[in-house]
């Protein structure tokens, strides 16, 4: 079994726009999706981004798999071969290398909360 790091652009995604938002202390810059765009699935307690994964022939810069938006198969049936063809790539999956002693190496990480946010949210 493989691990993998995870790449999304999420500039790919529909209807997404940036905002600045005002906390009590500071602006922070944000992405914002409208829910009814493409992909956004809302649940009870929680908003899930559905995704499909598809491997590369050959692996292009490193990633095995590229990360598409999942439709419906409904949806898919009645799109055009243009419109299925310009469907775009939002990400990519890179398989992570075991460090010695079975450690995972992970490159690139951030915290999702920060120390002092003060966002409304």
């Amino acid at each position: 079994m493989s691990n993998y790091g995870i790449k999304l652009n999420l500039t790919k995604i529909k209807g997404h726009f940036f905002k600045n938002i005002q906390g009590k202390n500071e602006t922070k810059r944000c992405i914002c999706f409208p829910l009814d765009s493409l992909g956004f699935y809302e649940g009870e307690k929680t908003v899930y981004l559905d995704l499909v994964a598809f491997e590369y022939r050959e692996p292009k810069y490193a990633d095995t798999h590229m990360l598409k938006i999942s439709i419906a198969k409904e949806l898919f049936d009645s799109l055009t071969e243009e419109e299925k063809n310009s469907q775009p790539i939002v990400g990519g999956l890179k398989a992570i290398v075991a460090a010695a002693k079975g450690h995972i190496e992970i490159t690139g990480a951030t915290s999702t909360a920060e120390e002092g946010e003060d966002l409304p949210f």
